[in-house]
């Protein structure tokens, strides 16, 4: 990767954090993956190099770790379904390839607060993540899900993910950002395989097969 104004040495991963930009979505399940950035961006400020903001594009953070392993946190812009647009545009400003990269973002397909984590895979019905498959025309992309489910049968999807958090729902999602965060941090310098297998063993034994 190309080395941004404030590192040296190359980025070693990014982090890419899918949601909607404005105050109306921010609260909402489809938002989890925004929660999970602006949270790892609060409790790890002293990692933070620099800051800046594209409109309509994305919001990055140039970082790097204790260990002195740059890497970066990216929300995009553009509206859930366009998310492929403000990858494309990263990929090509900071040269990062898909095989530095994470997506976090929300899954209705897994119980409320799961974590699964994946070297790679379809984008199971996820309109941000179809969006930047389309655009790498490639499914090795590691990522994210955090669980949202199950989806009342009769509610519509769009009304379900894009409603807030109930209170009883934040609580859980809380500690499952913590969970994500710790996550991340340990992405900046272990193998995706060592992460994804401890993350996904200790969702299986608190969920149940996912």
């Amino acid at each position: 990767m190309t080395e941004s104004d404030n590192t040296e040495g190359d980025t070693e991963m990014v982090f890419f954090g899918l949601g909607n930009p404005g105050t109306e979505y921010h609260d909402s399940k489809h938002n989890l993956g925004f929660q999970v950035i602006d949270h790892f961006v609060t409790t790890h400020r002293k990692e933070i190099l620099e800051s800046r903001f594209l409109p309509t594009l994305y919001q990055y953070w140039s970082c790097r770790n204790r260990f002195g392993q740059a890497y970066l946190l990216i929300k995009p812009l553009t509206f859930m379904n366009r998310s492929g647009e403000a990858y494309r545009h990263a990929q090509g400003h900071f040269g990062y390839s898909d095989g530095e990269s994470v997506i976090i973002y929300d899954d209705v397909a897994l119980p409320l607060g799961a974590v699964r984590i994946r070297a790679k895979g379809s984008d199971g019905g996820h309109k941000g993540i179809r969006s930047i498959l389309s655009v790498t025309g490639s499914d090795e992309i590691a990522r994210i899900r955090i669980g949202i489910g199950p989806k009342p049968p009769a509610m519509d999807l769009s009304d379900y993910v894009l409603r807030p958090l109930k209170i009883t729902e934040r609580s859980i999602i809380n500690e499952t950002i913590d969970t994500v965060a710790d996550a991340i941090e340990r992405l900046t310098y272990e193998r995706v395989e060592t992460v994804m297998n401890q993350i996904n063993r200790f969702s299986r034994e608190k969920y149940g097969s996912l």
